[in-house]
């Protein structure tokens, strides 16, 4: 929780001349805001979060999304339980005395019950907020941006270089629990299916659990790791590599400085390994998401345009028997596959569903 009294951060301006900053208003603004987020995940009223974007554009853009995120659980009939988000501020840069740059990193959780079954999402990103104080208010000055960390886990690519101001004492927004309930969650994993053949869906599964928001050291860290990361659940569920040495032809990773096919790496080449059905995975299509097992995999082409973006491992499955997903790049865990709470959802999306066979 926030402490109550107004912390200061020594600001270095461009002219090399320190001054001190109280950030109280702005901290305090960004705090409410994220205890609306949860208000508004368990009562699915949004109204006041659309309102704090200034740009006309913005606010009906973050309206479309919180009504397809809501009409998404609508839809399934899922009832939320609590919703808990907490962000911890990386990094912070003055950009006028009304303006202010913030690098959050959020950690978002959110129970619900489906029929009779209690489940958990959770999503672990990083993003930049551009605050805006107009006539005293303040708001947001645009959409919320994406932000990559390096492999330490520290801020890159933040840009602007009119100044910036080092956290001296650490903070971190907590939510209250917006319950209606209290229930145990259980785990979203059923029976595993096709534990005889040469692909082990349980430690593929596992791995995915394990290391969905705690990268595995011995792998690279990416900008855009989705598919490393799905590579990595695959090798490690048991799928061989086939090491060929040309980035081009393969499926393969031999260590850091991008000595990795591009099928290991690259969204849009690993759907065309799974589609082509060939080894090692030896997929087969299927034609709904309810055909898929523990294990299988899920590629996304967002914007319709034939160009797979984003893969997706099943590591669950509601009540309806429809799957629940973990990936990287947006770290995520049990998120319902469609997909329709993500800021890259388009009207136009595909999907294609690929049971992995191996050598079953």
């Amino acid at each position: 929780m926030l402490s109550a009294r107004i912390l200061t951060y020594t600001l270095t301006k461009t002219m090399g001349v320190p001054v001190m900053l109280a950030y109280g208003e702005w901290r305090a603004f960004l705090k409410s805001y994220i205890e609306q987020v949860n208000r508004a995940m368990v009562t699915g009223r949004s109204d006041e979060l659309a309102r704090a974007f200034w740009d006309a554009e913005d606010r009906r853009q973050e309206a479309v999304r919180w009504q397809r995120e809501f009409a998404q659980l609508k839809s399934r009939r899922a009832v939320p339980l609590t919703a808990q988000i907490s962000a911890r501020p990386l990094h912070a840069q003055e950009r006028g005395p009304n303006q202010v740059d913030v690098v959050l990193k959020l950690n978002q959780q959110l129970r619900y019950r489906h029929g009779e079954q209690p489940l958990q999402q959770q999503v672990s990103l990083t993003k930049k907020v551009s605050l805006q104080r107009i006539n005293g208010k303040w708001g947001f000055q645009k959409q919320w941006e994406p932000i990559s960390l390096s492999p330490s886990g520290t801020v890159a690519n933040v840009g602007g270089q009119v100044g910036h101001f080092a956290f001296t004492e650490g903070f971190a927004f907590q939510s209250g629990k917006e319950e209606q309930h209290r229930e145990h969650v259980q785990p979203a994993v059923p029976v595993i299916k096709g534990q005889g053949g040469g692909y082990d869906r349980l430690r593929a599964v596992l791995y995915a659990d394990t290391h969905w928001d705690n990268p595995n050291p011995a792998y690279p860290y990416l900008v855009v790791d989705c598919t490393n990361f799905i590579s990595q659940c695959l090798y490690a569920g048991g799928i061989p590599m086939i090491s060929t040495g040309n980035k081009s032809t393969g499926w393969w990773f031999r260590g850091w400085h991008e000595n990795w096919s591009y099928s290991w790496a690259v969204a849009d080449s690993l759907h065309r390994l799974l589609a082509s059905g060939k080894a090692p995975m030896r997929a087969v299509r299927k034609s709904s998401p309810e055909e898929l097992e523990l294990g299988d995999i899920i590629c996304y082409d967002f914007d319709g345009d034939g160009h797979w973006q984003h893969n997706t491992i099943v590591t669950g499955k509601d009540s309806n028997g429809m799957p629940l997903v973990n990936a990287h790049t947006t770290n995520s865990s049990k998120r319902y596959w469609e997909y329709k709470d993500s800021t890259a959802y388009t009207d136009n999306i595909k999907y294609d569903f690929f049971h992995i066979r191996g050598n079953e």
